[in-house]
């Protein structure tokens, strides 16, 4: 899977640590398949930013990303677009941001949602490990510590 891969790339180059996002964009989530993936790379140093879910009320076991308990892995939510807020762990604002349309490869598009919030925290945990020198639990202790009572990210 492409997940694996990512893990092989990161053993491949001998990376002291990486950050990977994911957003999903389906209806269908093999939520067991990705923890054991999320647990073998917590030896290479990943931190894995996923979209917390899907803009829905149905909330089961294997359905959305964000019933995830790896401590790998950080997940995203535009504020309101998730109903339990007990399974986000960050909440930003994903709202108008530019993106490439799928529809023209020439063109942009607003979007707004969960996977345009994802990216901004995968950044900000990328900066972190630059800062730390690849030190994963002190970038995601200074992403934590960036959180207000809410649980969204306030950069400075």
């Amino acid at each position: 899977s492409c997940l694996r891969s990512a893990n092989e790339y990161v053993r491949k180059h001998k990376m002291k640590s990486a950050v990977f996002s994911i957003s999903t964009g389906q209806t269908y989530w093999d939520y067991q398949k990705f923890y054991k993936v999320a647990e073998e790379s917590k030896s290479l140093n990943i931190i894995w930013v996923v979209s917390a879910g899907f803009n829905t009320k149905k909330i089961e076991p294997d359905f959305v990303p964000a019933m995830l308990t790896n401590s790998n892995v950080i997940t995203v939510s535009s504020p309101g677009n998730f109903p339990k807020d007990d399974y986000v762990d960050v909440y930003v604002e994903g709202r108008n941001i530019n993106s490439c349309s799928w529809k023209n490869n020439n063109n942009y598009i607003k979007l707004s949602g969960t996977s345009m919030s994802t990216p901004k925290v995968s950044g900000f945990l990328a900066r972190m490990l630059e800062k730390y020198d690849g030190d994963v639990d002190k970038s995601l202790l200074n992403l934590y510590k960036n959180l207000d009572e809410n649980k969204m990210l306030v950069i400075n």
